[in-house]
């Protein structure tokens, strides 16, 4: 950021806050705390702040510091950094190939010993078996989806 934007940026908080001087000392001061920052970043920051600060026991937002301006310059710069990398972070770790596709053999020993399991318990309670839960027993019967 030059000088001269600087100043831009002070006539800006000036606007917004009248306590705020526009005067050399100023923009040299406010120049030294935004030189390593982009113009655009630091009017956001100036807008952002009068608009979310909240108003003090004098009934007014409390005039902005270039200190503070860097301050919430840096850490907005830091939260969409964070945001960014947090949505480039790694891939899922779920394996793109199932259990099933990846041992057929235990899948069907499971899947038997589920079905067998829950067959006992009904004959168990005296609850018999549907035509549906039986059609998988039979050489051409329902089988499951791969």
């Amino acid at each position: 950021m030059t000088p001269a934007e600087a100043a831009a940026i002070l006539t800006h908080a000036n606007q917004l806050d009248a306590f705020l001087p526009v005067n050399d000392a100023n923009t040299d001061a406010w120049w030294m705390a935004l030189k390593n920052h982009e113009f655009k970043n630091a009017k956001w920051a100036v807008s952002t702040y009068y608009a979310e600060t909240p108003v003090g026991r004098d009934g007014r937002v409390p005039s902005l510091a270039p200190r503070t301006l860097r301050d919430r310059i840096r850490s907005t710069i830091d939260t969409v950094a964070s945001i960014d990398s947090a949505q480039k972070a790694l891939p899922p770790a779920r394996s793109p190939v199932t259990f099933r596709e990846r041992n057929p053999e235990k899948w069907d020993e499971l899947m038997a010993k589920g079905r067998d399991d829950r067959r006992a318990e009904l004959a168990r309670r005296g609850i018999p078996l549907t035509q549906f839960q039986t059609d998988g027993d039979k050489p051409n019967g329902f089988q499951m989806p791969a």
